[in-house]
């Protein structure tokens, strides 16, 4: 099973052990998660956040993770099409 680049970690894992000496690794966000997090603070910078309706912040939420999504598959289209290109 290959993972896409979206679900890879957006920051290198750190190998930690837990509490019985196991290694764990500590992924965090992955860098689709991290991209719309970025999207959705820049759209609620945009509007005034005391405006919005608890329903208007779930939307902004959904239309980030859209928005992420598509930001990722372009990368990946992109870096795809670079990495066949011989020279």
């Amino acid at each position: 099973m290959s993972q896409r680049n979206k679900d890879l970690p957006a920051m290198p894992v750190h190998p930690m052990q837990d509490k019985f000496g196991q290694v764990i690794l500590m992924a965090g966000m992955s860098k689709m998660e991290i991209t719309a997090l970025n999207i959705l603070s820049a759209q609620l910078r945009k509007n005034n956040i005391e405006d919005l309706s608890p329903e208007d912040i779930t939307y902004l939420i959904g239309e980030s993770y859209k928005i992420s999504e598509e930001f990722c598959a372009y990368l990946e289209t992109k870096s795809e099409k670079e990495s066949s290109i011989i020279i």
